[in-house]
């Protein structure tokens, strides 16, 4: 799963804005930020991925994570995955 959050996907973003991006699976960081320097280029934008294997991702939502649960409260841009998936890892 991906998502953007943050004022990106509030529309409340300007032409120097993060893209705030969050990654769940297990994905390396490192491969992350290869996919993701091309695209900063291209959108001149810098992108902050944080990234979550799948069991740590679900350790944090089960302890109430503050952030976790604030990004998932929060209007979010799903990129891989839909809403019904992501409500099944909150359950």
């Amino acid at each position: 799963m991906a998502l953007i959050y943050g004022s990106v996907a509030r529309h409340q973003n300007h032409a120097s804005s993060n893209v705030e991006l969050m990654v769940v699976g297990e994905a390396p960081v490192t491969e992350i930020l290869a996919v993701m320097t091309p695209i900063q280029g291209r959108l001149g934008r810098e992108i902050n991925p944080i990234v979550y294997p799948l069991a740590e991702f679900q350790s944090k939502l089960e302890a109430k994570s503050h952030f976790l649960e604030s990004v998932l409260r929060q209007k979010k841009l799903l990129i891989l995955e839909d809403e019904n998936e992501l409500s099944e890892l909150d359950s």
